[in-house]
């Protein structure tokens, strides 16, 4: 197999697990495989759409659990969990408002 070709499946296959995990860390994965996929002339955009799906649909309600451990225990870092979750929500068409407002008023800091 082409170096390119290894490169290009390699990236794409660690995204896919990393977004199945709902690890955001998928995304570095997806950057490198455009630009193995741009240098072999192969056009991945459904693979990175599904992708970018898949990951940020298991990425939020991760990222909401993790802000809400964050403010019960009074970690002024659940802002930053949080922050992403209401980022990421829209863009595969969950409201988050409702757990938003749950997770501030758990936060005592």
């Amino acid at each position: 197999m082409h170096s390119l070709e290894f490169q290009l499946s390699d990236a794409l296959e660690n995204a896919s697990r990393l977004a199945r995990s709902g690890n955001l860390n998928f995304q570095i994965f997806l950057g490198g495989a455009e630009v193995f996929a741009r240098e072999l002339g192969r056009d991945i955009s459904a693979q990175i759409a599904m992708i970018e799906s898949v990951g940020i649909k298991k990425a939020v309600p991760a990222l909401l659990q993790e802000a809400r451990r964050e403010a019960e225990r009074g970690d002024v870092n659940y802002r930053t969990s949080l922050g992403n979750a209401q980022y990421y929500a829209p863009k595969v068409g969950k409201d988050v408002s409702a757990q938003v407002a749950e997770i501030e008023l758990l936060y005592q800091g």
